[in-house]
């Protein structure tokens, strides 16, 4: 790994530790490394070099939203963006956050090609049927994601093309027309739209609802929901436990800041390392 991408993900390890989460800090920092350093990743990498504080952010918000960078489990991502390094939530980080709460049994979601038979119905009965073509399937036309509750009951969203658009349309990078996780990979964020969309309707439940909204708020996207005002509300409702001393039910969250990358300051943890990074950076620019 690069002396200087090592260097400024170590000095995370003190923000990282610092949060409540069940991730080790060393294998997700070797996790980083194995992806930025993998072939195929070279703007990823120099990026990453150019824009220290941006993948130090990253590395943090692995911690706040308590999904592995192991690259087998494809959970979350890195992503240049803007200049910077982005962490972003993949279709199954956001399937696993839902499911680990306990409150939906399953989620199962998917893209629409214009060759692959889709239906489906709402109202009091509802269902979605796609069956993706084995041959050329087209242009992506749908999304959607489906939710099994407890109780055996399904809640289903679809978003159609026109929403997707509009969803993709709100992106920054999209709207200047730059390099952005639409470029590349438009299915796989066709179908966490569709996930995000459905968390509206799912049932809420306590648990980990500060890991959620801190992936939720990892894209700046419209999404239609207020997770601010569920925060607020949950941590409402804590407060009052914590007055009629009734914490025996319910699964203590610790309170997290809230993340706004472009303004965060990252603190290297002594000016020895703020003296290491800054050689390693001068060597970098003179190769």
């Amino acid at each position: 790994m690069n002396d200087l991408i090592r260097t400024s993900l170590c000095a995370t390890k003190k923000r990282f530790t610092g949060i409540a989460n069940i991730l080790d800090f060393e294998k997700e920092i070797g996790f980083a490394g194995q992806i930025i350093n993998k072939k195929g990743n070279e703007f990823l990498k120099k990026i990453a070099l150019e824009n220290v504080p941006s993948l130090q952010q990253a590395i943090v918000n692995v911690a706040l939203t308590g999904l592995s960078l192991n690259p087998v489990l494809s959970l979350v991502y890195l992503v240049p963006q803007d200049g910077a390094i982005q962490l972003r939530p993949s279709y199954q980080g956001l399937s696993k956050i839902l499911t680990d709460t306990g409150s939906v049994v399953s989620v199962v979601s998917g893209c629409v090609f214009e060759n692959d038979f889709f239906d489906y119905l709402f109202g009091t009965e509802t269902f979605i049927k796609h069956k993706p073509t084995l041959g050329e399937r087209g242009k992506i036309v749908a999304s959607w994601a489906s939710a099994k509750l407890p109780d055996g009951s399904e809640v289903n969203e679809v978003l159609s093309l026109s929403d997707i658009n509009q969803l993709m349309s709100l992106n920054e990078s999209v709207k200047k027309g730059k390099f952005s996780a639409w470029t590349n990979w438009k299915p796989d964020m066709a179908r966490a739209k569709a996930v995000r969309r459905l968390y509206k309707s799912c049932p809420k439940s306590d648990k980990r609802i500060m890991e959620i909204s801190n992936i939720l708020q990892l894209d700046n996207d419209a999404s239609n929901v207020d997770f601010k005002a569920e925060k607020a509300e949950f941590q409402k409702k804590q407060a009052q436990k914590a007055d009629d001393g009734l914490f025996s039910d319910v699964e203590i969250v610790q309170e997290m800041p809230e993340q706004e990358p472009q303004e965060i300051k990252v603190v290297i943890d002594n000016e020895d390392e703020n003296i290491e990074l800054d050689r390693l950076a001068k060597e970098q620019e003179s190769k």
